[in-house]
Protein backbone atom coordinates (compact mmCIF):
# COMPACT_ATOMS: atom_id res chain seq x y z
CA UNK A 1 0.00 0.00 0.00
CA UNK A 2 1.67 2.99 -1.37
CA UNK A 3 1.31 6.05 1.60
CA UNK A 4 3.85 8.99 -0.19
CA UNK A 5 4.88 9.84 -3.17
CA UNK A 6 8.34 8.17 -4.05
CA UNK A 7 10.94 10.76 -5.79
CA UNK A 8 13.93 9.90 -6.99
CA UNK A 9 16.76 10.80 -4.81
CA UNK A 10 19.58 11.92 -7.99
CA UNK A 11 16.93 14.40 -10.04
CA UNK A 12 13.53 14.39 -8.12
CA UNK A 13 11.24 13.16 -10.01
CA UNK A 14 8.61 10.71 -9.58
CA UNK A 15 9.50 6.78 -9.70
CA UNK A 16 7.16 3.84 -11.30
CA UNK A 17 7.48 0.41 -10.61
CA UNK A 18 8.06 -1.96 -13.35
CA UNK A 19 9.43 -5.53 -13.00
CA UNK A 20 9.94 -5.49 -9.46
CA UNK A 21 11.92 -2.48 -9.19
CA UNK A 22 11.25 1.29 -9.41
CA UNK A 23 12.15 3.04 -11.97
CA UNK A 24 13.21 6.79 -12.51
CA UNK A 25 11.93 7.71 -16.49
CA UNK A 26 13.65 11.10 -16.14
CA UNK A 27 17.53 9.98 -15.69
CA UNK A 28 16.91 6.44 -15.74
CA UNK A 29 18.30 5.12 -11.91
CA UNK A 30 16.83 2.32 -10.57
CA UNK A 31 15.96 1.43 -6.87
CA UNK A 32 14.60 -1.13 -4.40
CA UNK A 33 12.70 -0.99 -1.45
CA UNK A 34 14.82 -2.29 1.37
CA UNK A 35 13.95 -2.88 4.89
CA UNK A 36 16.36 -1.50 7.48
CA UNK A 37 15.09 -2.95 11.04
CA UNK A 38 16.99 -0.76 13.10
CA UNK A 39 14.37 0.96 15.47
CA UNK A 40 12.61 -1.29 18.32
CA UNK A 41 9.14 -0.54 18.95
CA UNK A 42 6.65 -2.27 21.33
CA UNK A 43 5.15 -5.21 18.79
CA UNK A 44 3.51 -6.98 21.58
CA UNK A 45 0.95 -4.52 22.05
CA UNK A 46 0.36 -4.53 18.20
CA UNK A 47 -2.27 -6.11 15.64
CA UNK A 48 -1.22 -8.03 13.10
CA UNK A 49 -2.17 -5.09 10.43
CA UNK A 50 -0.14 -2.49 12.74
CA UNK A 51 2.98 -4.51 12.47
CA UNK A 52 2.72 -4.91 8.88
CA UNK A 53 2.52 -0.94 8.75
CA UNK A 54 5.72 -0.65 10.89
CA UNK A 55 7.42 -3.12 8.41
CA UNK A 56 6.38 -0.88 5.78
CA UNK A 57 7.70 1.84 7.49
CA UNK A 58 11.11 0.41 8.39
CA UNK A 59 11.98 0.44 4.29
CA UNK A 60 14.85 2.33 2.59
CA UNK A 61 15.35 2.94 -0.84
CA UNK A 62 18.12 1.61 -2.47
CA UNK A 63 20.17 2.41 -5.62
CA UNK A 64 21.04 -0.74 -7.50
CA UNK A 65 21.27 1.10 -11.13
CA UNK A 66 22.63 3.95 -11.87
CA UNK A 67 22.13 6.86 -14.55
CA UNK A 68 25.77 6.11 -16.01
CA UNK A 69 24.40 5.05 -19.40
CA UNK A 70 24.47 1.65 -20.98
CA UNK A 71 26.68 -1.35 -20.25
CA UNK A 72 28.95 -2.92 -22.38
CA UNK A 73 28.31 -6.85 -23.02
CA UNK A 74 31.03 -9.60 -25.04
CA UNK A 75 27.68 -10.56 -26.68
CA UNK A 76 25.58 -9.16 -28.50
CA UNK A 77 23.68 -6.00 -26.68
CA UNK A 78 20.30 -7.54 -27.74
CA UNK A 79 20.80 -10.52 -26.98
CA UNK A 80 22.52 -9.48 -23.64
CA UNK A 81 19.07 -7.36 -23.02
CA UNK A 82 16.63 -10.33 -23.40
CA UNK A 83 18.39 -12.59 -21.34
CA UNK A 84 18.48 -10.06 -18.50
CA UNK A 85 14.87 -9.66 -18.92
CA UNK A 86 14.03 -13.88 -18.33
CA UNK A 87 16.16 -13.72 -15.93
CA UNK A 88 14.32 -10.72 -14.42
CA UNK A 89 11.45 -12.75 -14.62
CA UNK A 90 12.64 -15.90 -13.09
CA UNK A 91 13.97 -14.06 -10.14
CA UNK A 92 10.71 -12.64 -9.78
CA UNK A 93 9.16 -15.83 -10.04
CA UNK A 94 11.57 -17.03 -7.60
CA UNK A 95 12.90 -19.65 -9.97
CA UNK A 96 16.94 -19.19 -8.86
CA UNK A 97 18.10 -22.02 -10.84
CA UNK A 98 16.50 -20.62 -14.36
CA UNK A 99 17.60 -16.65 -13.03
CA UNK A 100 21.47 -17.88 -12.55
CA UNK A 101 21.60 -20.07 -16.01
CA UNK A 102 19.35 -17.33 -18.15
CA UNK A 103 22.44 -15.45 -17.29
CA UNK A 104 25.20 -18.08 -18.58
CA UNK A 105 26.95 -16.63 -20.81
CA UNK A 106 27.04 -13.08 -20.19
CA UNK A 107 30.25 -11.58 -19.48
CA UNK A 108 31.97 -11.24 -15.77
CA UNK A 109 32.31 -7.45 -16.43
CA UNK A 110 28.26 -7.09 -16.58
CA UNK A 111 26.71 -5.39 -13.57
CA UNK A 112 23.60 -6.75 -14.25
CA UNK A 113 24.45 -10.10 -15.07
CA UNK A 114 26.54 -10.42 -11.73
CA UNK A 115 23.45 -8.92 -10.05
CA UNK A 116 21.14 -11.80 -11.17
CA UNK A 117 23.99 -14.10 -10.14
CA UNK A 118 24.32 -12.78 -6.59
CA UNK A 119 20.60 -12.76 -5.80
CA UNK A 120 20.14 -16.28 -7.38
CA UNK A 121 22.86 -17.59 -5.43
CA UNK A 122 21.05 -16.67 -2.12
CA UNK A 123 17.65 -17.36 -3.21
CA UNK A 124 16.72 -13.42 -3.07
CA UNK A 125 14.40 -12.21 -5.61
CA UNK A 126 15.80 -8.90 -4.84
CA UNK A 127 18.12 -6.40 -2.63
CA UNK A 128 14.74 -6.09 -0.32
CA UNK A 129 15.00 -10.07 0.52
CA UNK A 130 19.02 -10.07 0.48
CA UNK A 131 19.28 -7.34 3.52
CA UNK A 132 17.77 -9.64 5.46
CA UNK A 133 20.66 -12.11 5.71
CA UNK A 134 22.14 -12.59 8.79
CA UNK A 135 26.13 -12.53 8.34
CA UNK A 136 28.51 -11.10 5.94
CA UNK A 137 27.09 -10.52 2.11
CA UNK A 138 30.54 -9.24 1.32
CA UNK A 139 31.91 -13.10 1.40
CA UNK A 140 29.02 -14.68 -0.37
CA UNK A 141 29.85 -15.84 -4.49
CA UNK A 142 29.04 -12.65 -6.45
CA UNK A 143 28.79 -9.54 -4.38
CA UNK A 144 32.52 -8.23 -4.30
CA UNK A 145 32.19 -8.53 -8.27
CA UNK A 146 28.68 -6.80 -8.26
CA UNK A 147 30.45 -4.39 -5.54
CA UNK A 148 33.68 -4.04 -8.23
CA UNK A 149 30.94 -2.79 -11.55
CA UNK A 150 28.62 -0.78 -9.20
CA UNK A 151 28.91 2.79 -9.79
CA UNK A 152 29.23 5.43 -7.06
CA UNK A 153 25.27 5.36 -6.28
CA UNK A 154 24.81 1.47 -6.37
CA UNK A 155 28.26 0.95 -4.78
CA UNK A 156 27.49 2.94 -1.47
CA UNK A 157 23.66 1.40 -1.88
CA UNK A 158 25.25 -2.39 -1.53
CA UNK A 159 27.86 -1.39 1.25
CA UNK A 160 24.90 0.08 3.20
CA UNK A 161 23.28 -3.63 2.40
CA UNK A 162 26.07 -5.34 3.90
CA UNK A 163 25.84 -3.11 6.99
CA UNK A 164 22.60 -4.02 7.42
CA UNK A 165 23.39 -7.52 7.14
CA UNK A 166 26.16 -7.38 9.56
CA UNK A 167 23.95 -5.89 12.08
CA UNK A 168 20.85 -8.80 11.18
CA UNK A 169 24.28 -10.82 12.08
CA UNK A 170 24.90 -9.36 15.86
CA UNK A 171 21.02 -8.89 16.55
CA UNK A 172 21.08 -12.76 16.02
CA UNK A 173 23.57 -13.50 18.30
CA UNK A 174 22.31 -11.23 20.93
CA UNK A 175 18.93 -13.14 20.86
CA UNK A 176 20.44 -16.52 20.46
CA UNK A 177 21.74 -15.71 23.93
CA UNK A 178 18.30 -15.64 25.35
CA UNK A 179 18.04 -19.45 24.31
CA UNK A 180 20.45 -20.55 26.82
CA UNK A 181 18.49 -19.71 29.83
CA UNK A 182 15.29 -21.68 27.89
CA UNK A 183 17.30 -24.83 27.58
CA UNK A 184 18.52 -24.04 31.43
CA UNK A 185 14.97 -23.84 31.65
CA UNK A 186 14.63 -20.76 33.63
CA UNK A 187 11.16 -19.31 32.75
CA UNK A 188 11.77 -15.87 34.58
CA UNK A 189 15.17 -15.11 32.90
CA UNK A 190 13.76 -16.01 29.66
CA UNK A 191 10.32 -14.25 29.58
CA UNK A 192 12.58 -11.02 30.62
CA UNK A 193 15.65 -11.43 28.35
CA UNK A 194 12.85 -12.11 25.14
CA UNK A 195 10.62 -9.14 25.96
CA UNK A 196 13.94 -7.14 26.22
CA UNK A 197 15.01 -8.64 22.20
CA UNK A 198 11.54 -8.39 20.83
CA UNK A 199 11.37 -4.46 22.23
CA UNK A 200 14.76 -4.06 20.30
CA UNK A 201 14.39 -6.24 17.37
CA UNK A 202 10.80 -6.37 16.85
CA UNK A 203 11.21 -7.48 13.07
CA UNK A 204 13.82 -10.54 13.60
CA UNK A 205 11.73 -13.31 13.30
CA UNK A 206 14.93 -14.76 16.15
CA UNK A 207 12.99 -12.49 18.45
CA UNK A 208 9.35 -13.93 17.91
CA UNK A 209 10.39 -17.55 18.36
CA UNK A 210 12.76 -16.88 21.91
CA UNK A 211 9.52 -14.31 22.83
CA UNK A 212 7.30 -17.90 22.09
CA UNK A 213 10.06 -20.02 23.49
CA UNK A 214 9.87 -18.35 26.76
CA UNK A 215 5.88 -18.05 26.72
CA UNK A 216 5.97 -21.96 26.63
CA UNK A 217 8.29 -22.88 29.08
CA UNK A 218 6.29 -20.46 31.47
CA UNK A 219 2.57 -21.83 30.39
CA UNK A 220 2.09 -25.06 29.54
CA UNK A 221 -1.08 -24.63 28.00
CA UNK A 222 0.10 -21.62 25.63
CA UNK A 223 -0.28 -21.66 21.87
CA UNK A 224 2.47 -20.27 19.92
CA UNK A 225 0.42 -19.58 17.37
CA UNK A 226 -0.07 -16.17 17.36
CA UNK A 227 3.84 -15.16 17.75
CA UNK A 228 4.86 -17.76 14.77
CA UNK A 229 2.11 -15.56 12.41
CA UNK A 230 4.31 -12.24 13.20
CA UNK A 231 7.58 -14.62 13.04
CA UNK A 232 6.66 -15.46 9.33
CA UNK A 233 5.76 -11.16 8.90
CA UNK A 234 9.70 -10.49 9.62
CA UNK A 235 11.42 -9.76 6.53
CA UNK A 236 14.42 -12.35 7.55
CA UNK A 237 11.77 -15.23 8.13
CA UNK A 238 13.64 -16.60 4.71
CA UNK A 239 16.65 -17.23 5.72
CA UNK A 240 16.16 -18.20 9.08
CA UNK A 241 12.87 -20.77 9.07
CA UNK A 242 11.91 -20.67 5.39
CA UNK A 243 12.34 -24.78 4.93
CA UNK A 244 12.60 -23.96 1.22
CA UNK A 245 16.07 -21.81 1.36
CA UNK A 246 19.35 -23.65 1.95
CA UNK A 247 19.86 -21.53 5.14
CA UNK A 248 17.13 -22.51 7.35
CA UNK A 249 16.68 -24.16 10.27
CA UNK A 250 14.18 -25.64 12.57
CA UNK A 251 12.31 -24.07 15.47
CA UNK A 252 13.50 -24.38 18.46
CA UNK A 253 12.41 -28.04 20.40
CA UNK A 254 9.97 -26.29 22.96
CA UNK A 255 8.10 -24.04 20.48
CA UNK A 256 8.00 -26.47 17.64
CA UNK A 257 6.43 -29.39 19.73
CA UNK A 258 3.83 -27.37 21.30
CA UNK A 259 2.86 -26.06 17.88
CA UNK A 260 2.53 -29.29 16.36
CA UNK A 261 0.55 -30.46 19.46
CA UNK A 262 -2.10 -27.48 19.77
CA UNK A 263 -2.20 -28.25 15.16
CA UNK A 264 -2.92 -31.75 16.29
CA UNK A 265 -6.21 -30.26 18.24
CA UNK A 266 -7.64 -28.03 16.07
CA UNK A 267 -7.46 -30.62 13.11
CA UNK A 268 -9.37 -32.81 15.19
CA UNK A 269 -11.74 -30.15 16.35
CA UNK A 270 -12.13 -29.20 12.63
CA UNK A 271 -12.57 -32.89 11.22
CA UNK A 272 -15.36 -33.78 14.10
CA UNK A 273 -17.32 -29.83 13.57
CA UNK A 274 -17.39 -31.12 9.65
CA UNK A 275 -18.45 -34.70 10.45
CA UNK A 276 -20.57 -33.99 13.12
CA UNK A 277 -22.37 -30.13 12.65
CA UNK A 278 -21.31 -29.16 8.64
CA UNK A 279 -22.59 -33.08 7.44
CA UNK A 280 -25.50 -33.18 9.15
CA UNK A 281 -26.30 -29.74 8.73
CA UNK A 282 -25.89 -30.07 4.99
CA UNK A 283 -28.34 -33.00 4.91
CA UNK A 284 -31.19 -31.31 6.63
CA UNK A 285 -30.58 -28.82 3.79
CA UNK A 286 -30.70 -30.82 1.23
CA UNK A 287 -33.90 -32.35 2.82
CA UNK A 288 -35.67 -28.79 2.95
CA UNK A 289 -34.95 -28.30 -0.80
CA UNK A 290 -35.89 -31.46 -1.73
CA UNK A 291 -39.66 -31.13 0.08
CA UNK A 292 -40.28 -27.58 -1.18
CA UNK A 293 -39.30 -29.02 -4.81
CA UNK A 294 -41.86 -31.80 -3.98
CA UNK A 295 -44.33 -29.61 -2.59
CA UNK A 296 -43.73 -26.82 -5.56
CA UNK A 297 -44.49 -30.02 -8.44
CA UNK A 298 -47.41 -30.73 -5.94
CA UNK A 299 -48.88 -27.29 -6.82
CA UNK A 300 -48.03 -26.97 -10.13
CA UNK A 301 -49.41 -30.27 -10.91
Amino acid sequence: MELVKLTCTNCGAPLEEKDGMLHCAHCGCGYIRVCDPSEGFDAAAMSIEEFEQKLADASVLFAVKGADGTELFDTDAEVAASKLRYASERLASGDFEGAYEAVSGLGADSFQAERVRLLASMHARDEGELAAYCGDITAVPHFKEVLALADERARAAYLRLADICAAGAEASRKIKKGMGFVDAHDAEKAGLYAAEMLRAYPLRSEAWELSAAAKCLADEKYDPSSDLEFMKKCPDYKYVFAPDTVHARALAPVVAERHAAFSAKKDVRARFFNKYVIGPLGAIVLVGIGIALWKLIEALG
